[in-house]
């Protein structure tokens, strides 16, 4: 299964070894902190061109993609803050290996790999929607990105 450019192609996580399970835990933290950069480059558009995108025509859809981002981020820290647990705990289980421990290890990194799956639809879906009203206000405006942006992510 593969959505956007996070790779959810481990056997089964039944099967996987613990160190299979911690590789792809931390190429999905690595591609979750790339999204964290386009967030704010997001965020950072709509700012630089705030009295474009509030136009009487775009306010409406400008609000609605500003409070989706903005939850979307809150997201993305917890599930961040839930990878990093899932982390220590294997550092746990490799400290004291426990079977029952290493069962409920197995089913808490399946139940990421959904949450994480529901978070990219959510957030590629409105990552179109950003682009296509950017792309929108940008064009009505005559602009392009490559005018005045100058960005730094934080």
């Amino acid at each position: 299964m593969n959505k956007g450019n996070i790779s959810f192609e481990l056997k089964s996580w039944n099967e996987a070894s613990l160190i299979e399970i911690h590789h792809q835990t931390h190429k999905w933290q690595s591609e979750l902190s790339f999204i964290k950069e386009e967030i704010v480059f997001m965020l950072h558009v709509i700012s630089k061109y705030f009295n474009k995108f509030v136009s009487t025509r775009h306010i409406d859809d400008t609000f609605y993609v500003t409070e989706k981002i903005e939850m979307l981020e809150k997201d993305l820290e917890q599930i961040k803050e839930d990878m990093e647990e899932h982390e220590r705990d294997l550092v746990d289980l490799y400290v004291i290996p426990d079977e029952k421990d290493e069962i409920k290890y197995r089913e808490a990194h399946g139940n990421l790999a959904k949450g994480l799956y529901h978070f990219l639809k959510k957030y590629n879906n409105l990552k179109k929607t950003f682009f296509l009203e950017a792309e929108e206000v940008l064009r009505e405006n005559e602009l392009t990105l490559d005018q005045g942006i100058d960005f730094i992510p934080e």
